[in-house]
């Protein structure tokens, strides 16, 4: 039978990660280049400069491991380079992204005359090492490219300094502290009088951990590196790739050395390299590459997920071209893989061994197992692939992630007796939208589970009644649980039962402690600080006013009734201010306020406290019913009512008015 594999087949580009002393100077690692928004924003800080002044700068690039910052080196060294095959595909990809910066790095080599031999590079990987011996391998590897050789002082009046400093490096003298700044300051200063002088640190931050180790490291080197090539200085243009800043990576140390580097940074452009979601799966597009044969049944398959994604509110993939470009994965995967390999990954180095590794659950595999029958729905990597991927095989077992809630669903999944393979493989899809969703269209609800397996409505009570998943009905989702003999469920009924009897402004109360609030217009004008207490009251409640000798200025008066005001007492013309805030809707705070008070009550329950696995769940519970009360709109809100309590002269109680 034929399978997958004989119609699609996997684009080799993300087979390995770059390396810019290895692949610098080839074309064949930008082969299938992506310029994504954040590489052309990157590019375009860097070319702007370059082709409108003859001095050059510095730039610090920082983003995650594995987002693309070395790939993006790569492509910066293609541009800058000489005329040839590198340099014109690079040129393409650009152009292809947009035409204008295509124009700007033509505009950067006639700006310094660069056309034909393009700027002199120097792409260096740091290891945890010194500093100096970095920039060292950096200069060497610029003099290399430009004579294929240590050249003579004539050809290059700072050969000298160079080879001293190959010296100092290689010397085993231990009063020798390896290149001086001085010789590598007129090592780079010697290549940029001649041509433009392009250098990249990769991984900078194992420089910065063997200085925070050694707490001698000194910052002066390349302070004065970037500073040559600023102002009206020469154009020496610096790169520094890290996962975090400077400062970041020396917050063990004292605090002098912290902040005399906090002041080297303070010489570079950050520039924050971080993709959206949006584009990683458009990374996805360039990895499957289906045959005509196959093409027609992909873009019908996707016109109908798409239809059913737009149905659930996922916005993002209800374009038929977008599922069709991530054929083979269904589209809920396609929608949760940016954020699982992000959260608990290496972020596109994940996403792609995912794709094209050779492990069982790759879906480079599900290709060569997935039978390809002549009718009838094409099979897709589904949320059980992913967990098959990512939780079941280990793959991810050495990535510092979320221990604990990955730990425990793993834990559950593979202990869990006597499971069907269709009640496994839902229970797999929960997991999966567990790990990656907080709150939004994409968790683990009736419906979206529904979408999965048309069998989920039968399959879902099962695995309720074995333990294995327990239902939110407050936020309409299914969690993996890690099982408890406390009836949760049913202490929660009871909970809610007893909180209907209680009136909303005595939950309230309990639940809440509102803040005092400045009256910040008034204070404005007036130039005079006034602060009002708040609380909760019922509607048609007599309220006493505040002592005149009270703190605050007045109170305000959170009315809990839309149509029915509070009463006020009679008081003195002494008596300070009282407002009453009145809400036009209370339905939504009602539920939610009910909601946290009965979880609440649960958590509180001696059994409940004692079982760590029912505490865990009724806290988790609990966090998620607060969350929603806060969204509601608060008391005071929009479209409230404002009334200001007069004091009354009648001999009874008044009105605010």
């Amino acid at each position: 039978m034929p399978t997958l594999a004989d119609h699609i087949q996997i684009q080799p580009r993300f087979a390995k990660s770059a390396n810019l002393e290895r692949d610098a100077g080839r074309a064949q690692p930008l082969e299938g280049y992506i310029v994504t928004s954040r590489a052309l924003e990157a590019v375009e800080r860097m070319l702007t400069v370059a082709s409108s002044q003859q001095a050059g700068g510095a730039w610090s690039l920082t983003g995650p491991y594995g987002s693309g910052k070395s790939s993006l080196a790569l492509l910066l060294d293609a541009l800058l380079g000489p005329d040839g095959a590198t340099r014109d595909l690079a040129i393409a990809l650009l152009e292809a992204a947009n035409s204008d910066m295509a124009d700007l790095a033509w505009a950067a080599h006639d700006n310094h005359d660069t056309q034909e031999t393009g700027f002199r590079r120097g792409l260096v990987t740091a290891a945890r090492e010194p500093l100096n011996r970095t920039i060292l391998r950096a200069l060497h590897s610029a003099v290399l490219g430009a004579f294929g050789r240590i050249p003579s002082t004539r050809q290059f009046p700072a050969a000298g300094a160079l080879k001293a400093a190959i010296g100092d490096a290689d010397s085993q003298d231990p009063r020798r502290t390896g290149p001086s700044p001085g010789a590598l300051i007129e090592v780079a200063t010697c290549l940029a009088k001649d041509r433009p002088l392009f250098l990249v640190i990769d991984e900078f931050g194992k420089n910065l951990e063997a200085i925070a180790d050694s707490s001698d490291g000194d910052p002066y080197l390349l302070q004065q590196l970037a500073e040559a090539g600023q102002g009206s200085g020469l154009p020496i243009f610096l790169m520094t790739l890290q996962h975090l800043s400077f400062e970041d990576y020396l917050s063990h140390t004292d605090g002098p050395q912290r902040r005399e580097w906090a002041k080297v940074q303070g010489r570079f452009e950050t520039v924050a390299y971080v993709e959206s979601a949006s584009q990683t799966r458009a990374f996805i597009g360039t990895v499957f590459r289906a045959d005509r044969n196959i093409r027609g049944r992909i873009d019908r398959w996707a016109t109908q997920q798409a239809s059913t994604m737009r149905s659930l509110g996922i916005a993002e993939l209800a374009d038929p071209d977008v599922v069709a470009s991530c054929y083979p994965l269904h589209p809920l995967a396609a929608s949760v893989l940016p954020e699982l390999c992000n959260r608990y990954g290496q972020h596109e180095r994940t996403l792609f061994s995912f794709l094209t590794s050779a492990d069982p659950a790759s879906a480079a595999s599900y290709l060569d197992a997935a039978v390809l029958l002549p009718e009838g729905e094409l099979p897709s990597v589904g949320l059980a692939g992913v967990y098959d991927y990512f939780v079941a095989s280990g793959t991810m077992a050495g990535v510092p992630v979320d221990q604990g809630r990955w730990t425990e669903i793993a834990t559950r999944l593979r202990d869990a007796p006597n499971l069907t393979p269709a009640q496994r493989r839902l229970a797999k899809s929960v997991a999966v939208l567990n790990l990656v969703s907080t709150t939004g269209v994409v968790r683990a609800s009736r419906r979206l589970l529904a979408e999965i397996d048309p069998h989920a409505p039968d399959l879902l009570p099962d695995l309720e009644t074995a333990g294995v998943v327990t239902y939110r009905d407050f936020s309409d989702e299914y969690r993996i649980w890690q099982g408890t003999d406390v009836d949760i469920p049913r202490r929660l009924s009871r909970a809610r039962g007893e909180m209907q009897q209680r009136s909303l402004v005595g939950i309230l109360s309990d639940i809440d402690d509102p803040k005092p609030v400045i009256a910040a217009r008034h204070s404005a004008k007036h130039d005079l600080l006034r602060v009002f207490a708040r609380r909760y009251v019922a509607g048609g409640e007599l309220v006493e006013p505040l002592d005149p000798f009270s703190d605050y200025d007045g109170e305000v008066l959170m009315v809990v009734d839309p149509d029915n005001p509070p009463i006020l007492a009679k008081s003195s013309k002494a008596a300070k201010p009282v407002v009453a805030a009145m809400p036009t809707d209370v339905a939504a705070l009602d539920d939610a306020a009910r909601e946290c008070a009965a979880v609440g009550a649960v958590l509180d329950d001696p059994v409940v406290g004692d079982d760590w696995v029912a505490r865990q769940e009724v806290s988790e519970r609990l966090a998620q019913a607060c969350l929603f009360r806060r969204s509601c709109p608060p008391i005071p809100g929009e479209a409230v009512r404002l009334f200001r309590a007069k004091a009354s002269t009648d001999s009874e109680a008044s009105r605010p008015g």
